[in-house]
Formats: structure tokens, C-alpha cells, sequence
């Protein structure tokens, strides 16, 4: 009896509304990748249930530091005209006094490129033109894929890939045109407009 007078007297000590408040719970969210180009504008969401709810957008560059956007305290993010600095990955957290929940991570990329098909020369047939690299295939550091082109954070710039395997990758550059290489030479590549061989991270 005394260890029940005791329970009930500590649960009417607790603030009001403490016993009912849980943690967050996200519903939904935007996620997955954006491909946009420079002057655009998108938004994002993230919608969740709970009570007395704070909202808090962070933004991580591709080669940066996470941190939290100043003045992004709302349910949704909006960004507009769009430059290429506004490349890489986005979340929100969602809190109250009970806990926090972090939403789903979305990448964007943000290109100033022409992204429409260059012209292939003959030695590059219908059979291999289009072809998409495995997006689990970092070793040439891409992060970003549109239909056959690629993002290279190394490079710094939207490749367009055209292959039939790992070992004979050919690529489309706006600044150097088609250019060879393959999973176990990269970083090296042929120019086929110089006619030499390169190391890419020196371009």
C-alpha cells in the first residue's frame, strides 16, 4: 500500500501534458535525387506527427561540413535560383520537447552544362551510345546520374558515358570532348582531341 501511495503521488508531481507528449514521428518526406539546372527553383517537404513540433533543414556540400540552413525552420524548404553551389544533400529534423526524427536525405545537383547527347563519333556504335554506369561504381566518383550522364565530384563536371563494360568507358566533356579510360587505369584517360594521356585529377 505504501509503494502505491508513493507511484500516484509521483505521477501527479509530473508537469501536465508530460505523460502524453511522444516523439515525433515522420510521415512523409521528399527524397531521392533532383537534377535541376542554374536558375531553377524546388521545394521540399517533410510532414510528421506530434505535438509542439520544431522544424530544422540542414544542408551538407558534396565536399563539405553538415550544418544546419539559417532560417530554415519551417515544414518546408524552398530554394530558388538555383546556382551550382546549391549542389548536394538535404534533410530535415523534426523535434519537440520529447525527442527529435531526421527525415530521408535528398541530392540535389545543380548543372549549368547542356545536358542534351553530344554528337558520337562513328567509332562509337548505336549498340554502346546511352549506355549508364552501375550507380554503385564510385571508383571515377560519380554521385549523380541523369539518363547515360554522370556527375564527377573529382572532376567537377557532368559526363556524358557511353560503354558496354567496366574495362572500356568512353566520355563526353563540355571543355575536353570524347576522352578513354577504364576501371583499372583511372585515373588516366586518352583525349581523343589532343591525342595524349592525362591524369584527370590534374585537369
Amino acid at each position: 500500500m505504501k509503494n502505491m501511495f508513493v507511484a500516484i503521488v509521483a505521477i501527479i508531481a509530473l508537469p501536465l501534458g508530460v505523460l502524453a507528449l511522444d516523439r515525433p514521428t515522420i510521415v512523409s518526406s521528399t527524397e531521392g535525387d533532383f537534377i535541376l539546372q542554374v536558375g531553377d527553383s524546388v521545394t521540399f517537404s517533410v510532414q510528421a506527427e506530434g505535438e509542439g513540433l520544431f522544424y530544422q533543414w540542414y544542408y551538407h556540400a558534396p565536399e563539405g561540413v553538415p550544418g544546419p540552413i539559417e532560417g530554415a525552420t519551417a515544414s518546408e524548404l524552398h530554394l530558388s535560383d538555383l546556382t551550382v553551389k546549391n549542389t548536394g544533400f538535404y534533410w530535415a529534423v523534426v523535434g519537440n520537447t520529447a525527442g527529435t526524427a531526421r527525415s530521408g536525405n535528398v541530392r540535389l545537383a545543380v548543372h549549368e552544362e547542356d545536358l542534351s547527347l553530344p554528337p558520337a563519333p562513328d567509332w562509337i556504335g548505336p549498340a554502346t551510345a546511352g549506355w549508364v554506369l552501375n550507380q554503385d561504381w564510385t571508383e571515377f566518383g560519380f554521385y549523380w546520374f541523369h539518363g547515360p550522364w554522370v556527375y564527377s565530384l573529382q572532376i567537377g563536371e557532368w559526363l556524358y558515358s557511353s560503354g558496354e563494360t567496366a574495362e572500356s568507358v568512353y566520355f563526353w566533356s563540355h571543355d575536353w570532348g570524347w576522352f578513354w579510360t577504364s576501371n583499372s587505369l583511372y585515373p588516366l584517360a586518352y583525349l581523343f582531341n589532343s591525342g595524349e594521356w592525362v591524369d584527370l585529377r590534374d585537369q
